[in-house]
């Protein structure tokens, strides 16, 4: 009866003490949760329009029509407008959530030298543990060639100069 008690008190003891342990500040526990997604690039798509030249020229400070530095253009080309659809899959393996992420997008050349970096809002306020959210990203009027690529991640942890730029951690 007496072992019984001690084990009931220890016990007792134990979970008051794991209640009283160091409280995780608002933004550590959004780093916590932003360690546990994952973004995935599955598929990317480039989409090249030529541009309008039907376009008005520019008027300059006269009045009259701006002449063009054609220098170094194929003018017998038409200029591309490039687009990039970008089809990325966000998960969790939380059982807490956040209403969104903040994804990195990286833009590399051919030789992996970084052209572009972007941050990426998603809402994941659908996403389950265990789940994941498909999402699709246009990115428009982009600097792209062939070899080149891209990459997203879900960054943690996040230097604190950084968070600023991470909506997730100034929301409530």
């Amino acid at each position: 009866m007496r072992a019984s008690l001690l084990v009931v008190t220890i016990v007792v003891g134990a979970i008051m003490l794991a209640g009283c342990g160091p409280q995780l500040t608002p933004e550590e526990k959004v780093e916590v949760l932003r360690s546990q997604y994952s973004a995935e690039l599955t598929s990317l798509t480039v989409l090249q329009d030529p541009q309008n030249e039907e376009a008005e020229p520019a008027a300059d400070k006269e009045g009259g029509a701006a002449e063009l530095d054609t220098t170094g253009l194929d003018l017998d080309q038409p200029a591309l407008r490039t687009d990039v659809v970008l089809d990325i899959l966000v998960s969790t393996t939380s059982q807490d959530y956040l209403s969104g992420i903040t994804i990195d997008l990286q833009h590399v050349d051919g030789e992996r030298n970084e052209k572009s970096l972007q941050n990426l809002w998603v809402d994941t306020s659908s996403l389950i543990r265990g789940g994941g959210t498909q999402v699709s990203h246009v990115l428009e009027d982009v600097d792209y060639v062939a070899g080149d690529g891209f990459w997203v991640e879900v960054r943690s942890p996040v230097g604190i100069e950084e968070r600023p730029d991470y909506r997730e951690f100034s929301m409530p």
